[in-house]
């Protein structure tokens, strides 16, 4: 578990290092769980979504976003249905890898989750 840059309000927010996989065409994605967010959803207008179950993140964008190791021994949430949707969607080339740092990747999620279609984890 680590701590990163995050946005303003978000500074109790840790990230999770799930799963690392190495591909050749990109090196390695560091697979992720973002925690204590409080992300607008437009799926549950009353409540604000706290996780991102998985994000996957380029390795160079994860160094350049954490600021301090937090733990090594951290409960690891199920990702298995995020991590199968993107693993589909990678393998088919319609599937990515955020290179910007996990503030930015975690404000882009907001604004995907409060469109109409959105749908959280």
């Amino acid at each position: 578990m680590w701590k990163y840059k995050t946005k303003i309000g978000e500074e109790q927010s840790t990230i999770v290092i799930l799963k690392i996989e190495h591909y050749d065409s990109m090196g390695n994605v560091i697979h992720t769980s973002v925690r204590n967010l409080k992300i607008n959803n437009s799926r549950n207008p009353n409540t604000f979504s706290e996780t991102i179950n998985h994000l996957p993140i380029a390795e160079e964008a994860l160094d350049r976003s954490v600021t301090a190791l937090v733990s090594n021994n951290s409960e690891i949430p199920d990702f298995s249905e995020g991590y199968k949707y993107w693993k589909e969607a990678f393998d088919n080339g319609a599937g990515g890898v955020f290179s910007i740092e996990v503030k930015d990747a975690v404000k882009y999620t907001e604004e995907t989750f409060s469109t109409d279609n959105a749908v959280a984890d």
